[in-house]
């Protein structure tokens, strides 16, 4: 296996395992919680950097639907995750900034997005 490939995988093994740590705040603590965030968000960046071909081949080929929802819900968790970084950024305590509306429309379409892949949403 080439060596790109190899870190390409381990970055998502390692992310992988960082999520199951974030889900778990009560038990890790806030400061480790933040501290795993930070570290997350770090090597989402790097999976980007090392995945960019993605970026480039956007524009080339058909649009299926599928594709087209594969694509969106792509989009969508680019802003979540930038939201999500931006928010704890501000305000180290886990305290959204946006306001009130902007989260409820936000979820509201990360619920609509997860449907329409029919991903099962039991919350």
């Amino acid at each position: 296996m080439k060596k790109k490939m190899v870190c390409k995988i381990a970055i998502d093994v390692v992310m992988t395992v960082l999520l199951l740590f974030l889900m778990a705040r009560q038990i890790t603590g806030d400061s480790a919680h933040e501290w795993l965030g930070a570290g997350m968000f770090v090597l989402w960046i790097a999976h980007h950097i090392l995945n960019r071909s993605w970026y480039s081949h956007l524009c080339k080929g058909r649009y299926t639907p599928v594709r087209i929802i594969q694509t969106l819900t792509n989009a969508a968790v680019l802003f979540s995750m930038l939201v999500v970084h931006e928010t704890e950024a501000l305000d180290g305590k886990g305290r959204a900034m946006l306001c009130r509306q902007e989260v409820e429309i936000y979820q509201r379409n990360k619920f609509a997005i997860l449907r329409s892949q029919r991903i099962p949403v039991d919350f």
